[in-house]
């Protein structure tokens, strides 16, 4: 063939060189996008995005990211932004562009070789020799299909697992959006622990400094104040922390004024999954699987393929033309073949069938993997759906009511500013950790999306708009409470006020009375109207001389010893008028 490239007139020369063309020109090439649009489709559809249709290899541009950032994030646009923005994107389209060379470099036969040597003889009267030649390797054209076919199952591969490392960038960004999320909450709650607890403190500063409270007392007052504005700070570094790791994947500066949030984490879904159908979906979706399944296809092939070409050497087709000193010209063609006479290739067959059982007890593995991680995924969901719901339908509802009757008892002087300040606070905590509960179930349902590859069938019944907000301020608890240190002082003792609407009290076996306010009495059970505490049967009234007193209330009365349903101290006996004359006219008293 190396004499044919010159001489048209050779017909083996014109066979050659038509089927090298026709080779070449047949050449697979490499797609404008580097097949990222069909990594683009196929994520998209999974996980309901569009935003991967914008160019891998360049970044949004700034008018793109103000659009993008001009209104407060929600989980999807905050993944649209990372799509286009984190430079990991970019990273994975270059590697796009690896595989692709690879397909491109399998895909075309080996150049040919042109050999040229200028050889004299010793004889200085004599010409110089010259002698051409040109060499094709045939077994570069004969394993051009097979080479096609591994190389097009490596970029499908590449492709797939390129797919999962998107999904896994999904995943990363809606986890560290749910934390951000969920820590500007808890940073304004504590905000609202702050306020509240300052108002303690302060309410204490006063009581101190009238001499209504010991130092004690004092002292726990502004400890808990410490402890709030510590508890603060620390919300507010969780909270800075937070929002950092989600502009740095949404490929923006750690500190970037521009992303905000709708400051409400959503409700949770109205329904949960079936198990069978999310691991049919993952068997179906995930991208490390399908990559695992064509690595056992690829390897396959290079088993069949080894097998195969065990025994061929390699073949060289070569064409020479000779021009001897004597004006002779030489022309010839000729091959060189390897002989499997020592190597019959049994190292590459026995690695192949190694490489494939390997890739065979991977996938298997990860199959099994993915099946444990989708159940593992859903029954961990359903405990944190069940933790929220104790939060949002007995805990919090129940601190909500006990500050309610603790602000009715502070209104009607029960009980002290303080006790309703830390019932407040209490209600805080139980609200914070209600936050805590939902912010860990929306993390889970991102890592059951990231276990079966795609959106949740569930997620069509979201109701995007039902939002859990935060509640009053601690402040607006206290906005009717007096202000100079006295009234306080008779709040904090439980003073009781003059009923406004006075009810004639009713004697009688069958009467009621109110545990909290003995002037609040009826005829039949029913609840006070003051304090909305149930009525109980009122105790019989006293018959004998002797009697028993509260020292503190003296309406509470008995003819039996025993403690004060008001105040829990111990009753006192008490005589009557004449009972008591005689006695200190038997002591020798003045009467």
């Amino acid at each position: 063939m190396k004499e044919s490239f010159f001489n048209p007139s050779n017909v083996l020369a014109r066979c050659a060189l038509v089927a090298l063309l026709a080779l070449l020109s047949a050449c697979a090439r490499a797609p404008r996008d580097r097949g990222a649009a069909a990594i683009a489709g196929t994520v998209g559809k999974q996980y309901h995005v569009t935003a991967l249709g914008h160019d891998w290899q360049t970044p949004s541009t700034d008018v793109e990211l103000a659009q993008s950032l001009a209104k407060p994030l929600s989980a999807e646009i905050a993944v649209q932004i990372a799509l286009r923005n984190n430079p990991k994107m970019r990273v994975l389209y270059g590697e796009l562009g690896i595989a692709q060379a690879e397909l491109l470099d399998a895909t075309r036969i080996a150049n040919p070789t042109f050999d040229w040597l200028r050889s004299k003889t010793t004889e200085s009267n004599l010409p110089a020799k010259l002698t051409f030649g040109v060499s094709q390797s045939v077994t570069d054209l004969l394993m051009l299909g097979a080479r096609r076919k591994l190389a097009n199952g490596i970029l499908q591969r590449r492709s797939s697992e390129i797919a999962g490392e998107v999904a896994t960038l999904i995943f990363d960004v809606e986890s560290a959006y749910w934390h951000a999320l969920a820590a500007e909450q808890v940073r304004a709650m504590r905000a609202l622990v702050a306020d509240s607890a300052a108002l303690s403190s302060e309410l204490a500063e006063r009581f101190f400094s009238a001499g209504n409270i010991n130092r004690v007392q004092h002292a726990q007052e502004v400890a808990a104040g410490a402890e709030a504005i510590v508890a603060l700070k620390t919300a507010e570094a969780n909270a800075l922390s937070a929002r950092a790791e989600l502009s740095q994947l949404l490929g923006l500066d750690a500190l970037d004024a521009r992303v905000s949030f709708d400051a409400a984490l959503p409700a949770m879904a109205a329904q949960m999954d079936d198990l069978d159908t999310l691991q049919t979906l993952a068997q179906r979706q995930r991208g490390d699987l399908a990559a695992a399944r064509q690595n056992v296809t690829l390897l396959s092939a290079i088993l069949r393929t080894s097998k195969r070409w065990r025994r061929f050497g390699g073949l060289d087709l070569s064409a020479e033309r000779e021009r001897e000193t004597n004006g002779e010209t030489l022309r010839g063609v000729g091959f060189s073949l390897g002989l499997p006479i020592f190597n019959q290739a049994q190292g590459s067959v026995l690695h192949a069938t190694a490489m494939l059982e390997i890739a065979t007890a991977q996938r298997d593995q990860l199959q099994i993997s993915a099946q444990s991680e989708v159940a593992l995924g859903l029954q961990k969901l359903s405990k944190q759906r069940e933790i929220a719901q104790t939060y949002a339908e007995v805990l919090v509802p129940a601190r909500e009511a006990a500050v309610a009757e603790m602000q009715k008892r502070y209104n009607f002087m029960l009980i002290g500013a303080f006790d309703l300040l830390q019932a407040k606070q209490a209600e805080y905590d139980a609200y914070q950790g209600y936050l805590d509960a939902l912010r860990d179930y929306w993390i889970a349902r991102s890592a059951l999306k990231h276990a079966i590859g795609g959106e949740l069938p569930s997620s069509s019944a979201l109701d995007r708009n039902a939002k859990i907000g935060l509640p009053g301020a601690a402040k607006a608890v206290m906005d009717d409470m007096p202000t100079d240190a006295a009234h306080k002082h008779e709040h904090a003792q439980g003073a009781m006020p003059a009923d406004p609407l006075p009810l004639a009290p009713i004697v009688g076996k069958d009467a009621y009375v109110c545990p909290m306010h003995a002037d609040i009495t009826s005829d039949k059970p029913g609840d006070c109207r003051i304090c909305g505490m149930a009525l109980e049967p009122a105790p019989a009234a006293p018959t004998g001389k002797s009697s028993y007193v509260c020292p503190m209330h003296e309406e509470i009365t008995s003819n039996k010893p025993g403690d004060c349903r008001i105040c829990g101290m111990a009753l006192e006996q008490k005589t009557d008028a004449a009972h008591e004359h005689q006695h200190r006219h038997e002591e020798g008293e003045t009467p």
